[in-house]
């Protein structure tokens, strides 16, 4: 299977998608129809072969650009399904956990605490500890708070820790997926000075600071605000260095790299490369250059995903463009209802009659806002057929919930031809499995 890993048109096939000879789509050289007679739907279908092929061109775009100095951390929050990770860990990526729950996954995936970051704005004790002890490799430091908490531990052991910081830049996305600006939830200010003074803490406090970090936001189609980003850290650095003689070994200007769900514009991980090269390049002559980091997550997990349903009950108001509805909605999806987010998409089956049109897909839970796809553009859809989503791999699955007592759905992992069942429909009886009477209510 050839993967063009960033395609250049719009409106295609995504990245391992194809039609067979009988029209029918298969994904990762797996049919779809087949997958959905052996696991059901709804169904997260992920592919390790195009997480690989993603992944390794990122690394191959970020090496090729900036040398060996520079490394890769997969952000898991976008997918932490167990198999998922343990496909990507053979590749020289580092992973990034939001959560302790994060490690874990991670941990039964077999990658070596050496490889694995911390973040967290607000890590419970109990995270702290566990990291001190040599759950993670380096942690990333959110605000004073957590740094005070941090010198107050007895033993730190080996940790590495960087501190994050909040630039000041706000790049053109959706306000919930925005994190790089001033007064905000995460980060340590830059423009004040908070994040000198927090540096300058931590070394006298005897936690000696390896590195910067910054996160600007998701779905971030513009170069330029991670060269403005770098720059920024590096005069942070360089600051740093003048009052203590030290250099700081380390910068992250995180992920966030734009996917093109639909008609958005990709950022490519050549341009995202070449934007820091670009701000190395401005640095003054004799400024030893840090080993650079990225967190990519979405740019790896998303295009490695789609979501399988079946169609259901329709109906036609005249005027109006048809209401579809599906199997699953905003319980294994809940970004179109949260963020606006908009998905491709096409039915699996080939052939069929009448003219695409715009119609309306929504979900079976009980919500106005439970609409999937808006005016999606597709052939007659009945009762019965499949649907595929494309691009469901990032932040759906770990976003899943149970509204409606609903179950979430089962998820396959596809490898060379293989499929394989890697994380369990959930059933009725799941939901209840935390479920206690009190003793007054229990009877006889």
């Amino acid at each position: 299977m050839a993967l063009d890993t960033w395609p250049k048109e719009a409106h295609t096939l995504p990245l391992g998608v194809e039609r067979d000879p009988q029209g029918n789509l298969t994904f990762s050289g797996v049919s779809l129809k087949e997958l959905a007679q052996t696991y059901g739907t709804p169904l997260y279908v992920l592919s390790a072969d195009v997480a690989r092929a993603r992944a390794q061109a990122i690394l191959q775009a970020f090496h090729r650009v900036l040398g060996p100095r520079v490394y890769v951390s997969y952000a898991m929050k976008a997918l932490y399904i167990p198999a998922f990770l343990s496909a990507l860990k053979d590749l020289p990526l580092q992973f990034d956990a939001a959560s302790y729950g994060e490690v874990v996954a991670a941990q039964k995936a077999g990658i070596p605490p050496s490889r694995l970051r911390l973040h967290g704005n607000n890590k419970t004790d109990r995270e702290l500890e566990l990291a001190a002890q040599g759950a993670v490799g380096e942690v990333i430091i959110d605000n004073l708070d957590e740094l005070e908490r941090w010198l107050r531990l007895p033993r730190r052991g080996s940790l590495r820790f960087s501190l994050r910081v909040a630039p000041g830049i706000s790049p053109h996305t959706h306000e919930y997926i925005a994190t790089g600006g001033r007064g905000g939830k995460f980060g340590v200010d830059l423009e004040s000075g908070e994040a000198f003074l927090a540096l300058r803490e931590a070394e006298k406090g005897g936690l000696p600071i390896q590195g910067l970090h910054a996160h600007l936001g998701s779905q971030i189609q513009e170069a330029e605000v991670y060269a403005e980003a770098l720059h920024r850290l590096l005069d942070l650095r360089a600051a740093f260095f003048e009052v203590t003689g030290r250099w700081l070994a380390e910068v992250n200007v995180g992920g966030g790299a734009a996917v093109r769900y639909d008609r958005e514009k990709e950022l490519s991980p050549a341009a995202w490369a070449e934007s820091l090269a670009h701000a190395l390049s401005r640095r003054p002559r004799g400024e030893p250059r840090p080993v650079l980091g990225i967190e990519p997550g979405r740019a790896i997990a998303a295009p490695a995903g789609l979501t399988l349903y079946r169609v259901g009950d329709s109906h036609r108001v005249e005027g109006f463009a048809p209401v579809v509805a599906v199997d699953g909605g905003m319980g294994d999806n809940i970004r179109p209802a949260l963020y606006g987010a908009v998905y491709g998409a096409a039915r699996v089956e080939g052939g069929g009659e009448g003219e695409e049109g715009p119609v309306h897909v929504v979900g079976r839970y009980c919500e106005s806002g439970d609409i999937l796809l808006r005016g999606a553009v597709l052939p007659p859809l009945k009762r019965g057929d499949l649907l595929a989503v494309f691009l469901t791999g990032a932040y759906t699955h770990p976003m899943a919930m149970a509204y409606n007592g609903i179950p979430r759905p089962a998820a396959v992992l596809l490898e060379k031809g293989r499929h394989s069942l890697v994380w369990e429909r959930e059933t009725e009886q799941d939901l209840f499995r935390f479920h206690r009477l009190a003793p007054w209510q229990e009877g006889p």
